[in-house]
């Protein structure tokens, strides 16, 4: 299992929390960079006061078996999911049925 930081920024002039909901893709900036995509493992809570950055560490499987796993590699959330996995093996044999 891999882990993903995520960088949340609360503008707000009051303190505000939310959920990153598992099945949530982080994909990378570089899509010809061979690096793999990932999925959220576990439902993450968090709060970000006022005026505050809080980065979130979140559990991740690996979606792209071909590729590179990512170290380092800068990455962005996306509007997509996937359902729910509970292991790598289930990640990459769901993604192998969908080519």
């Amino acid at each position: 299992m891999f882990s993903a930081s995520i960088r949340i920024r609360n503008n707000k002039a009051y303190d505000t929390s939310g959920i990153i909901y598992a099945g949530t893709v982080i994909e990378t900036l570089d899509p010809f960079s061979r690096v793999q995509n990932l999925s959220v493992a576990q439902n993450v809570s968090f709060s970000v006061p006022a005026g505050q950055i809080r980065v979130v560490s979140v559990p991740a499987w690996c979606l792209n078996r071909s590729y590179q796993p990512p170290a380092g590699t800068p990455m962005r959330v996306t509007g997509l999911s996937v359902a729910p996995y509970s292991s790598q093996r289930e990640a990459w044999d769901d993604m192998g049925r969908r080519r």
